[in-house]
């Protein structure tokens, strides 16, 4: 006879399409929970595992995720609305839970490790703070709603975007020479930038001319090697 719960939801995994009005998402059994956390062929998700009967019964109604051929994940589609919801929910219960712990009589918490130094007893614990931190990547904390505290993270592609964005006139770059194969790469100031395109001075050879190049075309000197 299988095991209670064995096949329901054990674990949720999610993530904010681009168009930030969808999500990708899947729950998966036990037997397929460690595999679905373990994969790692899309950026940016999420999981919710460690769920109770209430989070498990309003699972079931969500997409259940597979596997392709390959291993990758295979996720279904949901409205945000329905992610808050669930958000929602798993908030209230661990509120909940809290209060109860702190008022039940007569009721012992697991045991803990051995900190080194007193902890808050509000504090939550280390799951709670995992799962809090798994959600970051969707959505903001609505007021007063009880919703997760939940914001995306960062993108590659956006991180560069804003490190390329802070090149300006003074800022130090390496360039190519126009025969860069022959003259190759040398230390250049801008001196102008006009959207993509800089015009920089050679910063070892002041006397030459000035020389136009893409921000594309060059490349960001660490910030201490001066001028």
């Amino acid at each position: 006879m299988p095991e209670p719960h064995a096949t329901q939801p054990a674990l949720i995994v999610f993530r904010e399409k681009d168009d930030k009005k969808s999500v990708e998402i899947g729950w998966f059994p036990p037997a397929d929970a460690a595999r679905a956390k373990a994969d790692r062929s899309k950026p940016g998700l999420t999981t919710l595992e460690n769920l109770s009967d209430r989070v498990r019964d309003f699972a079931v109604h969500l997409p259940t995720g597979c596997f392709e051929p390959d291993g990758k994940l295979v996720l279904g589609v949901t409205d945000r609305a329905t992610i808050d919801r669930l958000l929602a929910l798993r908030s209230e219960e661990r509120k909940a839970g809290a209060t109860e712990g702190e008022a039940g009589p007569g009721r012992t918490k697991p045991a803990q490790p051995v900190a080194s130094k007193a902890t808050d007893p509000k504090a939550p614990s280390r799951g709670e703070a995992g799962a809090a931190a798994r959600s970051s990547s969707i959505g903001s904390k609505g007021a007063g709603n009880g919703q997760e505290n939940v914001r995306p993270s960062a993108t590659t592609a956006e991180l560069v975007d804003a490190l390329w964005s802070k090149v300006t006139i003074g800022s130090v770059v390496i360039a190519p020479e126009d025969d860069r194969t022959e003259s190759g790469w040398w230390e250049a100031v801008v001196m102008e930038k006009r959207g993509q395109v800089l015009t920089l001075r050679w910063r070892d050879f002041p006397k030459q001319r000035p020389a136009t190049r893409k921000l594309t075309e060059v490349a960001l000197a660490h910030p201490k090697s001066g001028v």
